[in-house]
């Protein structure tokens, strides 16, 4: 098999466009299947590239995203998943496929005697309506500081 094939001969070497569809629908299962559902997680894929002409099967294909979660362990679930996926998925359709990390923040833990005086002042000064249960899941550097010290963001 070819690495990179013409478009009008694809059974002269292996899709990793293919392998890349197959493998990002895999992934969306990790949190329906994998995951308890009472567990938070999110897995975004937000970058897929792959080829520079229309009629060239491209020797290569890569997505990045991101993982959230609130819980160590379900973070470390859900990459042992997403690994799997990564590694078993394409090699069906004769790719490999494989995982590379970068670390980000962590996510930010409220304490909860901080927690409640915060909402005590956000109550005071903007109002009980200004107030949610809903809860953050963006990254912010603050998230280190909760680490080493009780905080609420």
């Amino acid at each position: 098999y070819q690495r990179r094939v013409h478009g009008a001969y694809p059974e002269k070497g292996h899709d990793p466009i293919a392998a890349l569809c197959q493998t990002y629908s895999s992934i969306h299962t990790i949190l329906s299947r994998g995951i308890g559902r009472k567990e938070f997680a999110v897995c975004t894929i937000g970058t897929i590239k792959a080829g520079t002409a229309d009629n060239i099967i491209p020797d290569t294909a890569t997505m990045g995203g991101t993982i959230r979660t609130h819980k160590l362990e379900i973070e470390e679930e859900v990459k042992k998943q997403l690994e799997n996926i990564a590694a078993f998925v394409p090699k069906s359709l004769g790719c490999e496929g494989k995982v590379t990390y970068f670390s980000s923040y962590p996510a930010i833990m409220n304490a909860k005697k901080q927690a409640a005086e915060l909402r005590k002042a956000v109550a005071e000064l903007f109002g009980e309506e200004s107030l949610t249960e809903e809860g953050m899941n963006a990254s912010e550097d603050f998230a280190y500081m909760t680490e080493k010290v009780p905080g609420a963001y």
